[in-house]
């Protein structure tokens, strides 16, 4: 008989759910869904599990991201390495049921997604959602190295309030028929030549170009460009930082998120990765938004349901 494991990511915008179906040595996913954020999250998550399974087969919550503190409720007794805390579900008057649930630390699950969805053994994962992380991991051990407040959230927010008012997808695909050069100062406009050994086509400012007439999606190019462009430069600096630390001579960067699932992005951070000489993995799109999710239910089979392994 299958049981199922419910694995949730309360996100700063969304929160992340995959459902887990376990039967013998065999895992599987039985669903998986987004939420975005609110003060009813707890009931739609439930309305999700009940439509998919029967409660009483649930075996387990584990729940992670900043939000979880809100679902899960801070106890210090207890150990979540070692034990659960119970919540009670009640559907209808009748039928109540109690849920195990375990919380697993964010930035670990972010540590454990990124590693096995980038199929290594060790790695820097950039977790590019709302915000952005970076977080060293090799399955057993995690550092949380530095982030930075610029991510999905940054793009979204700035073309909203400033550009345009659509739906999400028709901001990318407007940002990717825009081109950067035609908001943003290159080397090429102050300099004939080369300065050190920059190409004349890198930004030399962001949004410095005095251009009266530009496009709205030359301006939603030039967002994506500032954007994975600081978070591209941070990411090499933390890189460097950690191979001095650690005296070592090179190391995966594994890049998640939901941020990633559109290709204008991966674009532009594939520029600042030549710029950098930081190669990226990306992960299986599918699941990149559900990175942390994954990382947060491997968390559970490798450290308290002994024994089993996931499907990734």
């Amino acid at each position: 008989m299958s049981s199922f494991i419910c694995s949730v990511d309360f996100g700063s915008t969304n929160v992340k759910t995959l459902l887990m179906e376990v039967n013998n040595d065999i895992i599987s996913i039985k669903n998986k869904n987004i939420f975005l954020k609110n003060d009813n999250i707890e009931n739609e998550l439930f309305d999700f599990i009940n439509k998919n399974i029967s409660i009483r087969d649930l075996e387990v919550i584990v729940a992670t991201g900043a939000g979880s503190f809100e679902f899960f409720e801070k106890d210090e007794s207890i150990d979540t390495k070692k034990g659960f805390r119970y919540i009670t579900h009640k559907k209808g008057s009748l039928d109540e049921t109690n849920i195990k649930v375990i919380r697993v630390d964010e930035f670990e699950a972010i540590s454990i997604g990124g590693v096995v969805l980038g199929k290594v053994d060790k790695g820097i994962v950039a977790n590019i959602g709302t915000g952005t992380s970076f977080v060293y991991g090799d399955l057993a051990t995690y550092e949380y190295l530095g982030g930075t407040g610029l991510g999905g959230g940054t793009f979204l927010g700035l073309a909203k309030n400033f550009v345009i008012d659509t739906e999400i997808n028709g901001i990318f695909d407007m940002a990717d028929s825009g081109n950067f050069k035609n908001v943003d100062l290159l080397i090429s406009d102050i300099s004939k030549n080369k300065i050190a050994n920059l190409s004349l086509d890198i930004t030399a400012a962001n949004f410095a170009k005095n251009n009266k007439n530009i496009d709205k999606k030359d301006i939603l190019a030039g967002f994506i460009n500032m954007i994975t462009q600081n978070i591209g430069l941070q990411l090499s600096l933390v890189k460097k930082n950690f191979l001095l630390r650690n005296n070592l001579d090179d190391i995966d960067v594994i890049l998640t998120g939901g941020f990633l699932n559109y290709e204008v992005v991966k674009k532009y951070f594939n520029l600042i990765s030549k710029f950098t000489n930081v190669e990226y993995k990306y992960v299986d799109e599918e699941y990149s938004q559900y990175a942390t999710c994954i990382g947060a239910y491997e968390y559970y089979l490798m450290n308290i349901r002994e024994n089993h392994k996931g499907i990734f």
